[in-house]
């Protein structure tokens, strides 16, 4: 979509220079996510009152691009960077806090792996309760199952409980 929408407005400031004699400026990192943010860019640029990006201000949860000093346009799209407050977690994943404020898009760049696909050792098993919180060691994610456990005099162990996680104090 990206390339599309650049030689669009390449073609669009060949036939304007043209036929016309107006200069049509294109930047070609556009990063326009929509047909409307390349219009609006053109028609700025037709009325010859492209805003810098250096004046606008980035919506909550975008933060400006590095270089938004010497680009133009006036949208998020253009001139700023997604952070992390706008993107949902998916399944295996959990969001993070202290992400927010960071650009990103991804689950990697913006939520931590939950237990949930976690393998354990033998003899260990993902405890239920951690099967949503975020966890990637044998540590944080596993549990002792109740194969492990020595039981007391007088008491057998059920062999239809040797793989479940062994509740902790018991």
């Amino acid at each position: 979509m990206k390339k599309v929408l650049v030689l669009l407005a390449l073609h669009i400031g060949v036939a304007l220079k043209q036929s016309l004699g107006i200069s049509l400026e294109v930047q070609e990192d556009l990063s326009a996510n929509s047909i409307a943010d390349a219009q609006r860019l053109v028609q700025e640029q037709l009325r010859g009152s492209v805003a810098s990006c250096k004046d606008f201000t980035c919506s909550d949860g975008w933060t400006p691009k590095p270089d938004h000093g010497e680009l133009k346009g006036s949208s998020d799209a253009l001139c700023c960077q997604q952070t992390c407050q706008l993107f949902t977690c998916g399944m295996g994943y959990v969001a993070n806090k202290s992400y927010a404020k960071n650009v990103g898009s991804t689950a990697g760049q913006c939520c931590d792996k939950t237990c949930h696909g976690f393998s354990c050792p033998k003899h260990l098993q993902v405890a239920p309760q951690m099967l949503n919180k975020a966890g990637n060691t044998v540590e944080e994610c596993c549990a002792e199952t109740c194969s492990e456990v020595t039981c007391e005099a007088n008491y057998a162990k059920k062999n239809e409980l040797k793989d479940k996680v062994h509740p902790p104090g018991e």
